[in-house]
């Protein structure tokens, strides 16, 4: 009894702090220990004391609290944000600016918020020319200009598992220049929701002029307005070599005349890997909707783009996949475009469109369920199409599928226009309301079609030599006669032995 009495009266010492028996029930970690181990006070309301501690075995970190903003970084060393961080500037500025390299700037899974309607207001800078530089965990979120902004020529920098919520102009911007690069670095685990809502607003996601940065497991959803006074990109690149994106999620982000999931000008050897675009809509009469955009005359060349999607994108103009002029040498490998919507009497759609470059791959791609439901102009400007070649030379398709294109007035699984010297191998089409394989101004002495397949295309009705069109108009003059050709309108069922054929097409 006495012994009790002892135990029940006696404090127990942790450190320089005494906790009662009732303290000590508190901690269970303790009552599976012989030896008592450190702990915090759970009644502490010190927050700077307790964070610091959290980090005493690495070094005591630089705290930087609400009422320390706006704060410059000048040394190296690690800095936490230790508090929501709330910024009301009177005028334009920066809630945190980086000016030291070797920084570590963790934001603790807080908010770094501005808290007022001052335009032009930045959450994170980083100098131009740092080098390894890492911000991470936390949310950036109501600035009205850039949520982070990293300068010219910095290096090593990393952004890893910041959410950009409700930044005005620019969630993150990579903004190097031609002679000085910013080289080497990584954003990951992020996401941009709810951005790029101004009127001025042009991209979420900015990489200009950067050599060897990758972005992986990001999302960017809910961004854009329709309010936006022009060209509205989700994920812009500008100048940009050897980078690498991984597994972006693209969705649910809306436009006015001119959207954009994934935009690239004078962009070479870059990767895209697994980058998907979904629900996105290009609001504004006259539209464009673009999923995968390498710009006309800018010498997007090189690129691959591996397993990529892009689904269910709307407006007036629609394209899924669109390498255009002098973007050359660009592969694409196992992508699909499904289920893209025209909404204009003057619509179209194109799941692929190649257009005035030279040798761009595509093998193994799908192209199924694009649509121009209201499209009412046959021509072969409007409608909808999986494939669209249009004066390029050295393209190359391979085991490509063509599926479901349907529309108002024209509908094609592929379309030749003007081509040179280019190579259709082992590619099938069907179902299509309009033509499997059409071609206009080929020169088929030039060409190589082989082993292609269509299958009841035309479905407005139609015999099965209507399965390729414009092919025959030529057979006099360049030698693509119908021994290029088997055609069976009823089937292949009770052929004697294997059909021997170049090109097939059954009604």
């Amino acid at each position: 009894m006495l012994l009790l009495l002892l135990i029940i009266s006696t404090p127990l010492f942790i450190g320089a702090h005494a906790l009662s028996l009732q303290e000590y029930s508190y901690y269970p970690a303790l009552q599976e220990h012989s030896a008592p181990v450190p702990l915090l006070d759970p009644l502490e309301q010190d927050i700077p004391t307790r964070q610091t501690s959290l980090y005493s075995n690495i070094g005591s970190p630089s705290i930087i609290t609400r009422a320390s903003l706006p704060y410059t970084i000048s040394s190296p060393g690690r800095y936490i944000l230790v508090e929501a961080g709330s910024y009301s500037p009177a005028a334009s500025g920066t809630a945190i600016t980086i000016n030291a390299s070797d920084v570590n700037l963790d934001l603790l899974s807080f908010n770094l918020v501005q808290a007022n309607g001052v335009a032009s207001v930045n959450g994170v800078v980083v100098a131009s020319g740092l080098s390894n530089v890492t911000i991470q965990n936390g949310v950036v979120r109501d600035f009205s200009g850039v949520g982070i902004s990293v300068g010219s020529g910095c290096s090593r920098v990393f952004v890893n598992n910041v959410t950009f919520y409700d930044c005005g102009n620019r969630g993150l911007e990579l903004v190097g220049t031609a002679n000085s690069p910013i080289q080497v670095g990584a954003l990951t685990n992020c996401n941009f929701v709810s951005s790029s809502t101004l009127s001025t607003a042009d991209n979420v996601l900015t990489i200009s002029n950067c050599s060897d940065f990758e972005v992986a497991h990001c999302n960017l959803h809910n961004n854009g307005s329709t309010g936006a006074s022009g060209a509205l990109a989700m994920v812009n690149m500008t100048n940009n070599l050897r980078c690498k994106f991984t597994d972006l999620e693209v969705h649910n982000n809306i436009g006015n005349t001119d959207l954009r999931c994934y935009d690239l000008k004078q962009s070479s050897y870059c990767k895209f890997i697994r980058c998907h675009g979904n629900t996105n809509l290009a609001w504004g009469a006259s539209s464009a909707m673009y999923g995968v955009l390498l710009e006309g005359s800018s010498t997007s060349t090189a690129n691959l783009f591996c397993e990529c999607v892009m689904a269910n994108l709307t407006g007036t103009i629609v394209d899924g996949f669109l390498s255009s002029t002098n973007c050359d040498d660009n592969a694409f490998m196992l992508c699909k475009s499904l289920n893209n919507q025209a909404n204009s009497t003057t619509g179209v759609v194109h799941g692929f469109r190649c257009i005035t470059n030279n040798r761009n791959i595509y093998v193994e791609c799908l192209a199924a369920h694009n649509t121009a439901p209201s499209s009412t102009v046959a021509s072969p400007l409007y409608g909808a199409y999986g494939f669209k070649l249009d004066t390029t030379t050295g393209t190359y398709l391979r085991k490509c599928v063509a599926n479901d294109q349907t529309a108002a007035s024209r509908a094609v699984g592929y379309f030749f226009i003007s081509d040179n010297q280019i190579t259709i191998e082992e590619n099938a089409a069907s179902r299509n309301t309009t033509f499997g394989f059409d071609a206009a101004n080929v020169t088929f002495n030039n060409q190589a079609f082989i082993k292609n397949f269509a299958l009841k295309n035309n479905t407005a009705g139609g015999s099965g030599s209507d399965q390729y069109n414009g092919f025959g108009a030529n057979a006099a003059n360049d030698g693509f006669t119908a021994s290029n050709f088997g055609t069976n309108t009823g089937g292949i069922t009770g052929q004697p032995g294997p059909i021997s054929w170049v090109n097939l097409g059954i009604g």
